[in-house]
């Protein structure tokens, strides 16, 4: 029988000529893009992941520790940044129903403009719709109305007055309407002066009596359609001076995001709510006392400051939450979620609570993972996924719907009963 021939260590090992390599360090090699040794993983990744219609995605498997995620990270950000950067997201006041804040889709980059273009709006509104009040034209506009009406008032009663006059009464204002005292000459009669005359006398004082009080209730209805009118015309004064300020302000962004027909949406709501709130911006001028903002005096909480969402609550409706900016964006998103909890995928609506009081609105939703890969890609652990039943089912509904829902789990299991927002 014969035996192999042994071999010598050196005779075990390849040796490579140093010459043959093209190089003097290994620091001279370019590192290698994607998978080695993969060719058909890359082939099926690359067939996946160009199917851009609805209800396909691409499942990743393999035993642990080999390296999946490692892999397929640096493939999804080379084939994202050939495409473009995809749309931002921002949530205002549905000024139709608080509760069900209205979504804005802009292009890229556009959202955060938009949140500024708000910012400077009110902050304008706020320093020149009271200076608007303050000025000399309108309050020489507001007394015109004050002086019309008080001239009218003047010769409706002057008539009235004449007529009772006639009649031997005068009038007397009271809190509880006008009174006819009977008269003689120009002296008023006591009741007892009264009951003193002949019957024939009384009933005559009683039959002119029921004539002018029936007079006055019309005169008194007349009063109150001159008060209406009065009320009506300083208000539509306001609401003019308002639009005036806030008008061109509007109608510059309207013209600005004239392709934006939510926006547009958005502001034509905003002008409408300034004008039914005009109050709130008369004495918003920062300038009008040495107070802090939030300082607040309330009986025995005087000098306590108030929540900074209570002295900016008027002032909110008008502003905008950027819930996507994509403004540094560089092609369509990759975003790799670890911890696919519901809330770090669907995002959440914050609450704050201060003296008691819990408040929300549409500029404290937060977005999820979700959110942040709309329009690219979003990498998980599919255990992890499967562990959080809610968010498993709910990613099902958001990609078969094409919809995501930002909402508290307790609502849906019919543990919280309590009216909350539901985002569009």
């Amino acid at each position: 029988m014969t035996h192999p021939e042994p071999l010598e260590p050196q005779d075990l090992r390849v040796r490579c000529d140093p010459e043959t390599l093209g190089i003097e360090t290994t620091a001279d090699v370019e590192p290698l893009e994607g998978m080695l040794g993969q060719d058909r993983a890359v082939a099926a990744l690359q067939l996946g992941l160009g199917v851009r219609q609805a209800g396909y995605n691409v499942f990743v498997s393999g035993p642990p520790g080999i390296g999946k995620m490692t892999a397929v990270q640096p493939f999804l950000e080379e084939l994202a940044r050939e495409r473009p950067a995809p749309w931002d997201w921002c949530y205002v006041n549905n000024f139709a129903d608080p509760y069900r804040p209205a979504v804005c889709r802009l292009p890229a980059g556009q959202g955060r403009q938009l949140e500024q273009d708000m910012e400077e709006v009110i902050h304008q509104a706020r320093h020149a719709i009271p200076k608007a009040f303050e000025s000399e034209d309108y309050g020489n506009q507001r007394a015109e109305i004050g002086d019309e009406i008080d001239a009218r008032r003047k010769v409706i009663l002057k008539e009235l007055a004449e007529e009772a006059s006639a009649a031997s009464f005068t009038l007397k204002f009271t809190p509880v309407g006008l009174i006819m005292i009977p008269t003689l000459g120009e002296r008023p009669l006591t009741d007892a002066e009264v009951n003193a005359l002949p019957e024939s006398a009384q009933k005559e004082f009683e039959q002119k009596r029921s004539g002018l009080e029936k007079k006055a209730k019309d005169t008194i209805k007349v009063l109150r359609e001159l008060e209406r009118e009065s009320r009506d015309k300083r208000r539509e004064l306001d609401r003019q001076v308002a639009l005036f300020v806030v008008g061109g302000l509007i109608d510059d962004l309207l013209e600005k995001y004239a392709d934006e027909q939510d926006v547009c949406d958005f502001l034509e709501g905003v002008k409408q709510d300034v004008l039914e709130n005009i109050d709130a911006f008369r004495e918003s001028d920062d300038d009008d006392d040495g107070e802090e903002p939030g300082e607040v005096a309330l009986g025995q909480f005087a000098g306590i400051k108030a929540p900074p969402w209570l002295d900016d609550l008027p002032f909110r409706n008008y502003r905008v939450n950027v819930l996507v900016d994509r403004s540094e964006q560089q092609g369509n998103p990759v975003v790799v979620e670890l911890n696919p909890s519901y809330h770090d995928l669907f995002g959440r609506i914050e609450k704050e609570t201060q003296f008691g009081i819990t408040h929300t609105d549409f500029t404290m939703i937060k977005a999820g993972a979700v959110h942040e890969a709309n329009g690219g890609y979003l990498v998980l652990q599919v255990e992890e996924l499967l562990r959080n039943s809610f968010s498993w089912s709910a990613l099902k509904r958001a990609i078969k719907g094409e919809e995501i829902l930002i909402e508290d789990p307790a609502e849906r299991m019919g543990l919280a009963s309590s009216q909350g927002m539901r985002p569009q």
